[in-house]
């Protein structure tokens, strides 16, 4: 029998170990550059969108605070609130940007979309280095990213405040979850800690974040119950004192007077409409009033909104696989809105878009969760042929262009509350507000309408009333100014615009002859606000009418106190002297007014008049040379009193 032939055994080739880390570094290199593009894109149009009337104004445009980038400056605004609100970071943010870009509003806007891209990318790095699944960070990060609810945050310059003191809350979120993931080092803790106070200097929101944080700890496993609390301790102490700052800053906005039960549905009624909105972002609207109730009874929906505590406990129940994540997505939702909720934002509404700019972020951790755990199960590939992967990319489609068609909602104030208008046509505050945008584009009569259906829908609309007049003495009807001053004092006594209000009644009645009147208007205004130098220069021109020139010359030397390197003031006061007949000090101030604005060929043709009484060659030199910078007038003067 023949031995089968020996064979050479064959050496295996070497497997070469695959780099997984090294593939999954470059994926998350590809995924932050198409968030950051995507992100860019979507906020691009933006860029030529306008200030506002509403809030930008106190903010930027009027706010005197931002224009002093000196050291001094920037101490004031650690110590002033703006607009009811105590956010001194976010002050300096918008300082900054004044210094750089002046009143271009582009360069605001820039400042938040760079904001929320910064945002977005922390998102991003959080739930990757909470998952370690590029899927959920993703996911979560892009819905950030884009979700049309976003829009009045990021584009609407006021809103500063929202993407400032989120970039610290997440970066303040982002290295406690690397505390925990590296076994508790200081230097991570101290970060978390130190960025939680930058946040809160930001805006008093970001006293929701501690209970952020227990969140990650239950999702993360922690189990030494004493260690975690004696470790939110300084969170829970800075949290309790920025909460009472915010309370004070507040207290100076209207408050809203609502029964507790009432107060119970609506904060039901929000939670509803936040999670529908996540899902759905339909009939966005700037601005959702508080419901109208009728003999105390709210609308239906706001009593069939409570339906939504057992539905949600349903799914924490029936998803007993996925609880965990279930319950730290919307705990995470419901925290980061606590604050809001329990206690109702100052202004004309309760509900607002800008309010879902952080707790979003566990709705999207969920969706992005969810994707990944069903799509991991069925070994279903990220590609055309997974139905789950076709419905996120058709979502992310379209809150891309949702989001780019909402910028230009937010063009400027006429555009804004148009949308307002045509969702709420009955809504008093978006009419009257419509109506200022028209007003600063001097389409007085067009202003007139809307702030005649915000009257009519709002009776007793103070600053409805008071704008209207600003409109119809633009249009110089001073006895109807007259009403509706009457009507918005009346209405409003301690109004904070009530000085405001006498002093254009006051010019109301100088423009009709009745110079007393005005003269009692801004005897008022003066008295509630005794720095107020509009009040004084107003009841100067009213003096000067009466031609009581001695209290003419009283308000003019304190109105000099405040502006005294004004030459115009120097040449009225040698007028008013003049006019006394005291000539020596109506020389004296003619001079002075020449020393300051040595080429007013004015200045010197009234000095030439007050000469001629006492000394007539000075009067012709001054004659001359007011001819000498083309004054035809002194040519005049000098062929009458000077060549004879």
């Amino acid at each position: 029998m023949k031995k089968p032939a020996h064979k050479t055994p064959q050496k295996k080739a070497a497997i070469k170990p695959v780099d997984k880390a090294g593939s999954r570094n470059k994926n998350f290199k590809i995924i932050l550059v198409v968030l950051v593009l995507i992100t860019m894109a979507a906020f691009a149009n933006a860029l030529r969108n306008e200030f506002l009337t509403w809030d930008d104004k106190d903010y930027v445009t009027e706010n005197s605070f931002i224009k002093d980038f000196s050291p001094a400056g920037i101490e004031t605004m650690f110590t002033v609130f703006v607009s009811c609100h105590y956010h001194p970071l976010t002050l300096v943010s918008l300082a900054t940007d004044f210094y750089v870009w002046g009143n271009n509003s582009s360069g605001f806007i820039l400042t938040n979309i760079l904001f929320h891209i910064l945002n977005t990318v922390l998102v991003l790095l959080i739930f990757y280095k909470l998952s370690n699944k590029l899927e959920i960070a993703f996911i979560t990060a892009l819905i950030f990213a884009l979700h049309p609810m976003k829009v009045e945050s990021v584009v609407w310059i006021a809103e500063r405040k929202d993407v400032l003191f989120s970039f610290f809350y997440l970066l303040s979120v982002l290295f406690y979850v690397s505390y925990i993931k590296s076994g508790f080092k200081i230097k991570h803790y101290l970060f978390t800690l130190t960025f939680f106070i930058l946040s809160l200097f930001s805006k008093a929101t970001a006293t929701s974040l501690p209970l952020v944080l227990f969140l990650f700890d239950y999702l993360l496993d922690r189990k030494d119950l004493k260690r975690i609390l004696i470790e939110k301790i300084p969170f829970l102490i800075l949290s309790l004192i920025f909460g009472i700052v915010a309370i004070k800053a507040q207290s100076a906005a209207p408050p809203h007077s609502l029964p507790f039960v009432d107060r119970l549905f609506l904060i039901t009624y929000a939670v509803t409409f936040y999670l529908f909105k996540f899902f759905a972002p339909l009939f966005q609207s700037a601005v959702m009033p508080f419901p109208e109730s009728i003999a105390g009874v709210l609308p239906l929906k706001y009593y069939v909104s409570v339906l939504i505590i057992p539905l949600l406990a349903f799914i924490v129940y029936y998803f007993k696989n996925y609880r965990k994540e279930i319950i730290f997505a919307l705990t995470f939702f419901l925290a980061a809105l606590i604050f809001v909720l329990l206690k109702f934002p100052i202004g004309p509404a309760y509900l607002a878009e800008r309010y879902t700019y952080l707790p979003y972020i566990g709705m999207g951790y969920l969706a992005g969760f969810m994707y990944y755990k069903y799509t991991s199960t069925h070994k279903l590939k990220n590609n055309l042929k997974n139905i789950f992967f076709i419905i996120l990319l058709l979502y992310g489609l379209f809150f891309f262009i949702k989001t780019i068609d909402r910028n230009t909602v937010w063009k400027d104030s006429y555009t804004l509350f148009s949308d307002v208008i045509s969702k709420n046509p009955t809504y008093a505050f978006a009419l009257n507000n419509r109506g200022n945008a028209l007003a600063l584009q001097k389409k007085h009569e067009e202003a007139l309408k809307d702030y005649d259906l915000a009257i009519k829908y709002k009776p007793d609309f103070a600053e409805a009333y008071n704008n209207r007049a600003t409109s119809l003495y633009a249009l110089k009807r001073y006895s109807a100014v007259l009403d509706d001053l009457n009507t918005s004092i009346k209405l409003s006594p301690d109004n904070q615009k009530i000085v405001n209000m006498h002093v254009n009644r006051g010019l109301a009645f100088f423009n009709l002859g009745r110079y007393n009147e005005a003269i009692a208007d801004y005897n008022i205004a003066i008295e509630k606000d005794k720095s107020y130098l509009e009040a004084y220069k107003s009841r100067l021109a009213s003096f000067i009418e009466l031609k009581n020139f001695d209290k003419a010359l009283e308000d003019l030397s304190y109105i000099m106190s405040s502006e005294k390197e004004n030459s115009g003031h120097y040449n009225q006061k040698g007028i008013l002297n003049a006019e006394k007949g005291d000539i020596n000090n109506a020389i004296q101030a003619f001079t002075e007014a020449i020393h300051l604005e040595p080429d007013n060929s004015a200045f010197y043709i009234n000095r030439g008049f007050a000469y001629l009484t006492i000394d007539k060659t000075n009067a012709c030199s001054d004659f001359s040379k007011s001819a000498s910078l083309n004054n035809k007038s002194a040519q005049e003067q000098l062929q009458l009193h000077c060549m004879k």
